[in-house]
């Protein structure tokens, strides 16, 4: 603002002349309406995707401490005994479900330095055939007797698909009417489907075995990594126990 020296009225920056008494104007501004330093008195407006971006950040961290701390809660309470700790693990992509006490989408298997814990499906076979039944339970590392692969395969299916296979051939190739080669041609693709199937049933299962039952693993669902970490460190676990034991 202009200042009149002559009335003081405050006049616009642009006016030359004083609106009151007429008297002309100084070219510069009042000093006193100068603006001083304006970044000791405001802050830098912040956006509203700025303060929305800290909340998210802030809420955020505040949750992952608090899963955290479940988490750490819940491990310690799973175990028998608080001071065990996991030295392997079999389905490692559930793991962390099963230590919150969560579903298990398949099985999984714990190993620590005392017990092995296991849950979900346990794959079996009977009369060749692969069986899954739900189970839980806890085994101590002494009691289980041993570890190893099954190979399962339905060979009856693979004997039925060669014979329909060879019967199907003949009766296209007799040189019959259209009904013997429309028959040949079904039966032809009843073999190739009893073949196939016989190819998709073929499983192989990791066993840990104990007094009483065993659990298994259909090893097309676990990492072959975890399956010899499972192993190594268990016997691993038997050595140090057995010279515990003898001393």
């Amino acid at each position: 603002m202009k200042v009149c020296p002559k009335c003081s009225t405050e006049n616009s920056d642009f006016d030359w002349y004083c609106e009151n008494c007429g008297a002309a104007l100084p070219s510069k501004t009042d000093p006193v309406d100068e603006p001083k330093d304006l970044s000791a008195k405001f802050t830098p407006p912040v956006s509203a995707w700025e303060r929305a971006k800290a909340v998210l950040k802030d809420a955020a961290s505040q949750q992952a401490g608090g899963r955290e701390q479940r988490s750490h809660k819940q491990e310690n309470g799973l175990f028998i005994d608080p001071g065990e700790e996991l030295r392997a693990a079999i389905g490692s992509g559930y793991v962390r479900n099963f230590l919150a006490g969560g579903t298990v989408g398949r099985s999984v298997g714990v190993l620590t330095q005392k017990r092995f814990y296991y849950k979900g499906k346990n794959c079996n076979t009977k009369s060749k055939l692969l069986w899954t039944t739900e189970e839980e339970g806890v085994v101590s590392v002494d009691d289980i007797s041993c570890t190893g692969y099954s190979y399962t395969s339905a060979t009856g299916l693979l004997i039925i698909g060669v014979a329909l296979a060879l019967l199907g051939f003949i009766f296209l190739v007799s040189g019959g009417n259209t009904t013997v080669r429309i028959m040949g041609a079904v039966i032809l693709l009843l073999g190739a489907l009893a073949l196939v199937r016989y190819y998709l049933s073929r499983d192989t299962l990791f066993i840990v075995s104990f007094p009483g039952g065993s659990f298994g693993f259909d090893t097309k669902w676990y990492s072959g990594a975890d399956i010899q970490d499972f192993q190594r460190q268990l016997h691993l676990i038997k050595d140090q126990r057995k010279g515990e034991t003898v001393k």
